[in-house]
Parts: C-alpha cells; structure tokens; sequence
C-alpha cells in the first residue's frame, strides 16, 4: 500500500498550536472554513451495496429478513412482467420498502439491451419504471440494473436514471466518471461464495474508500445465476454488524445520490456569535430525487465543550467525534432543507468518537513542538488553522510508493 507521508516545519507560535486543527478537503465543494462534508455517511471507510435481481421469491422470505435483522438495506432489481417466469411479489415488495429497502428497475420483459431499438428500450424503461412506481408510492424509481449486463442506449437511459448496475467485478472509486456503468461484484455460484470471501472484498473497499456493490440473484434451493447460500450471506452481514463503524451499507440508490449530493454539496456559515453559529447545506440537484441526509462536521469552537444541532426548532442527532488534535461536532443534513443551528452547550460530551483510525490518520509527535509528521494512505491536501479561525499553514502532498 502507498503512504502519504509528509514533515514540515510549524511556525512558531507554540501556544497556538496546540489548538490547531487539519483539514482536507474533497475536490470542488465550497465549504466554508471549519467544515468538511464526509466522503461517505458518518465518515466510514467505505460503501457497500447488495442487489438482487429478478424476483426469486427467497429474496424476501430470506435475504430481507436477515439484513432487517441488523438494520442494513438492500437494492431489489425488479422484472415489472406479469408474464416473467418469476413474477413480482408486489405486496412483499411494498413491504421491503416501507422498511427502507429501494425496489429498483430491470426492466419489463429482461431482454437484452444491446440488441433492442432505442424505441423498444426506452418501452422497456419507461413501463417498468411506471409500474414500480405505481406500486411503490413511497418513492422515486431512478436506479437500473441492465438485463445480463447489457448496457442500452446511454442519452435514453439518462433520461429515467441517476445510476444503473454493470457486472465488471470491481471496486467502485468514491467518486465514479460514468454513473451509468457502476460495477458489481457476483456473489454466490458463478462468483464468491464463502462468508470470508465477501469480508475480503469489504476490507478491500476501505484501501481505496470506495464503494462496493454486490449482485445476488437467488438463494439455497433456488436455482439461476448467481445462487447465494443463506447460511453464508448470514455469516457475512454478521461479520459486517461486527464492524459497522467501518462500513456503510446502503442501498444502492442512496449511494449514488448521496456522491452527488456530497460532490455539489455548499457549506456556508450564514452567522457567527459566541454561542451559536447558522449554516446552510446546499447543493443545487432536484430535491425530489437527491434527498438524502449527508454527513457534515464543523471544528468546535474554543471555549464551547458540546453542541446542540436544530432544524426548524427540531433537535438534530449529532455527536462529538476526535480527529487529530481537534474536536468536530457531526450532525447529518439533507441539502435545501433550511438553516441549521448548531447551539453552544455545557453537558457532558457522552456520544464522543475518536474518529483517528477511522481516517487511517496520523500525526507525531504528539503532542509537538517544532515539526509535524503527518502520515495518511492517500494523497491529501492540508490546512492548519487556530481555533479562532486564523490560517497559520497551508500545502498539499502525493503518495510515494
């Protein structure tokens, strides 16, 4: 593995160092200072994604009980033909939904992409798209997942999609060129078939902080491509509850929106004072669609020991995390909808997370005096400011093999 390391020389203003913070930011947001939008929800390492295709009937009696067990959601690519061998379940589909799980197109009649007209693909997703929606009220159809992994008409599919599923047994990077070609990885049979198999390819998606998506298509007895054992899913998803702190599992939609909505997302502190600051997150996309929460942090200010975060006058969910040398207040804010107000508060800090090894981040010495190494598995760029908002430091490094 490559490792950024990087020494340089601090000014020397020994008492303003030891309330410095670091911050790195993702290309082409516009965050004001202090703030930085998490690469992936509650900034875990990695995003991972299971999909199942083609309405086997274990999908819900088996595969969705066991990722309810532990509070994961799935992505369920639905053939909307009546006629189709395997017909959908439209009451058991409702029901996966309106516990959070996205219901998702693969088309009408599972034909073969490539070799179909623009017209007749576009008859594809379209009546597919109408009927999902039809009977899943609850939400938007915008993902895909090609029939056989054969790719249509790209301009055509744009035009119903935010993202739609390939079958070219990688990684995703956390920020993918093409969401319209977003890779899987076939689990079961044809593919990987051991519990370990499947935690191998997780821990992979951290080395790189990218997003994994895996493709199922039945279970056990169930035959076709791609069939999973239960027993083995189950060990995975427990391996996977073990070390959540990691990991998040979302579905497959939700991820696609939420690196769109993290690549557009605008930070911006509308006012300052001693005990409560107000910030909008923005991001400019169609909020019918791209309305997930994403994940934000702001340095806590001096002399403030906790925060309450409101919207509306609601309490937000928020906690107290450690990164570095630095305390951050977390909340979660789903872009354009209203000010967020984060309130100085004296209590106890009880939810506090050191957030160090989850950014595979270090620093020495610690505490230092006239030099600081920072060292980080990925290229970085570097801020370092007093906690009064005074920019003392600034630079960017590369990896080096």
């Amino acid at each position: 593995m490559q490792t950024c390391n990087f020494r340089f020389l601090v000014l020397p203003l020994m008492t303003l160092l030891s309330s410095a913070f670091i911050y790195m930011p993702l290309v082409g947001q516009q965050v004001a200072t202090g703030y930085q939008v998490a690469k992936w929800y509650q900034f875990k390492q990695a995003a991972i994604s299971y999909t199942f295709d083609d309405n086997y009937p274990k999908q819900l009696s088996v595969a969705i009980p066991l990722f309810d067990q532990y509070g994961f959601k799935a992505t369920l690519f639905t053939v909307t033909s009546p006629t189709w061998y395997l017909a959908a379940n439209w009451a058991g589909l409702k029901t996966a939904a309106a516990n959070g799980h996205e219901i998702g197109n693969h088309t009408v009649s599972h034909g073969d992409l490539d070799v179909k007209t623009i017209t007749a693909q576009e008859s594809e997703y379209s009546q597919a798209q109408t009927k999902i929606e039809t009977e899943i009220t609850t939400s938007k159809n915008v993902t895909i997942a090609y029939p056989s992994c054969k790719i249509g008409d790209k301009p055509t599919l744009a035009k119903y999609f935010i993202a739609g599923r390939i079958c070219n047994q990688v990684i995703n990077s956390s920020s993918p060129t093409d969401f319209l070609n977003i890779s899987s990885i076939t689990g079961g049979v044809n593919g990987i078939n051991t519990a370990q198999g499947f935690n191998d390819r997780v821990v992979l998606a951290t080395t790189t902080e990218g997003w994994c998506v895996f493709m199922f298509h039945g279970l056990d007895t169930e035959s076709g491509y791609s069939t999973i054992q239960s027993s083995v899913l189950s060990s995975h998803l427990s391996y996977m509850n073990t070390n959540k702190s990691n990991y998040w599992v979302g579905t497959f939609g939700n991820v696609a929106k939420y690196i769109k909505q993290r690549n557009a997302a605008s930070v911006a502190e509308v006012v300052v004072d001693a005990d409560h600051l107000e910030v909008n997150v923005t991001d400019g996309l169609d909020n019918t669609i791209y309305n997930v929460p994403i994940t934000v942090r702001r340095v806590l200010p001096n002399n403030w020991t906790n925060a309450t975060v409101t919207l509306g006058g609601a309490t937000v969910a928020s906690r107290i995390a450690t990164v570095g040398l630095q305390q951050y207040v977390v909340f979660d804010a789903v872009p354009d909808q209203g000010t967020i107000t984060l309130i100085k508060s004296t209590d106890p800090v009880s939810n506090a997370i050191n957030d160090n090894n989850r950014l595979k981040l270090t620093f020495s010495p610690n505490p230092f005096s006239e030099t600081l190494h920072i060292e980080l598995n990925q290229a970085f760029q570097y801020m370092i400011y007093t906690l009064d908002g005074r920019l003392i430091e600034q630079g960017e490094n590369q990896c080096s093999a």
